[in-house]
């Protein structure tokens, strides 16, 4: 293949305000997996953007600090956590990756097959959609209530309302330590 000397190689900056560095999103994805199989919330953090969204059966809209505030809380329960993940499609924009988390909260073995599908931006996910069968979700977490009642939209609004609910005071009471360790002064005028 014959270049142009005048055009500008793949390597080369973009004076396009929509070009996206061309990092190999198999090394985005290694960090990811490997920050969750490791249980490594801040690490796992870092692979969103500033302004990721998430989205699953759980909770359907999560935008800006929330998705990776839902990972330090899900992380912070599991224990002898095991992720097994293969990549079924993946480019410098978006990937497709089937995985399955094995863990254990408290006595309890737990195990969810999740397909995600994410959007990538600057060398980051900007867009993370997890797909999940809901009903073995709840039935892990709620019981057999769960296992029941996941099928009726009235129950699964309540309780993705009642986990968001904790994920927001979860997400605020850590901002609130992070400023304080920063040195933040929290208190109201």
């Amino acid at each position: 293949m014959l270049l142009d000397a005048d055009a500008p190689s793949a390597d080369a900056p973009s004076d396009d305000p929509f070009f996206d560095p061309p990092e190999d999103p198999n090394i985005l994805l290694a960090r990811f997996f490997g920050a969750l199989a490791a249980r490594d919330a801040e690490r796992l953090a870092t692979c969103y953007h500033p302004l990721a969204t998430y989205s699953s059966p759980v909770f359907p809209d999560l935008r800006g600090a929330l998705p990776a505030a839902m990972w330090r809380l899900a992380l912070a329960r599991a224990t002898d956590l095991r992720i097994d993940w293969d990549v079924a499609f993946a480019d410098p924009r978006k990937a497709q990756v089937k995985w399955t988390g094995r863990w254990r909260e408290g006595a309890a073995e737990r195990r969810l097959a999740v397909a995600s599908t994410l959007s990538i931006w600057d060398g980051r996910i900007v867009r993370h959609v997890d797909e999940f069968r809901f009903p073995a979700f709840a039935a892990q977490t709620v019981g057999l209530s769960g296992r029941l009642l996941a099928w009726n939209g009235a129950w699964r609004r309540r309780l993705q309302r009642r986990l968001r609910a904790r994920l927001e005071e979860e997400a605020r009471a850590g901002a609130l330590a992070a400023g304080e360790a920063a040195g933040w002064d929290n208190r109201a005028p």
